[in-house]
């Protein structure tokens, strides 16, 4: 895991340093590119190990972009899982961390907001959870 931080990080480093060279000579586009590849490297570390996240929607026909649903609410992540598009937000390795993500939902409007669980990227029941913590 070590190895694959630091070669994201060097990797991440010379996409930048490459990056903002572009964006001198082109008056500043590729610095969006630093901003997705920095949000790869980041999420890449949620893919091991068990992880929590707040299931906040889940619908049949997935929602457009910029939806009112999901209004300021930062970082909402969608998939399909059972024949419908689900939004999750938030994510912690801490189950107290989960519980208190899923009341903030609850009190931002999302009354059916819910823990999902998560090991090595798959979602998993919260019964293998819990054996995946003792």
């Amino acid at each position: 895991m070590k190895n694959i931080t630091l070669l994201s990080t060097i990797l991440l480093f010379a996409f930048s340093f490459n990056a903002t060279a572009q964006a001198s000579a082109t008056g500043g586009e590729a610095l969006d590119a630093i901003s997705e590849v920095s949000d790869v490297v980041s999420s890449s570390r949620w893919e091991k190990g068990l992880v929590y996240k707040i299931q906040i929607l889940a619908s049949k026909d997935p929602l457009q972009e910029g939806d009112s649903q999901l209004k300021n609410l930062g970082n909402v992540y969608s998939y399909e899982h059972e024949g419908l598009t689900k939004y999750t937000w938030g994510r912690t390795r801490l189950p107290h961390e989960a519980a208190r993500l899923q009341r903030e939902m609850h009190r931002n409007g999302f009354k059916d907001a819910f823990v999902v669980h998560y090991y090595n990227g798959k979602r998993i029941t919260a019964e293998e959870a819990k054996s995946l913590r003792k």
